[in-house]
């Protein structure tokens, strides 16, 4: 969640206008595409993550499988050693 989140905070912030945002988790995806019904108060994160959705640029989000998923695992490496 943190990773898909700095993402598109990066994105965002180098003016990028339309990115395609894949992860293999689709709990994460229904998650900040409002898909998933919290009970209470919807976590900061997940809340900061739609808002971001919500500006005014093109983001495409979808569900890759977990072995297709080098880039997101090579990101998380570079920013996680």
């Amino acid at each position: 969640m943190w990773s898909l989140h700095l993402g598109l905070d990066m994105a965002w912030r180098e003016n990028i206008s339309h990115i395609i945002v894949e992860s293999d988790l689709n709990i994460i995806i229904d998650m900040i595409t409002d898909k998933f019904r919290f009970s209470g108060q919807i976590p900061s994160l997940v809340r900061q993550s739609r808002k971001l959705l919500s500006l005014r640029w093109q983001v495409l989000i979808g569900h890759t499988w977990h072995e297709r998923n080098r880039s997101g695992d090579w990101f998380f490496k570079l920013v996680d050693p």
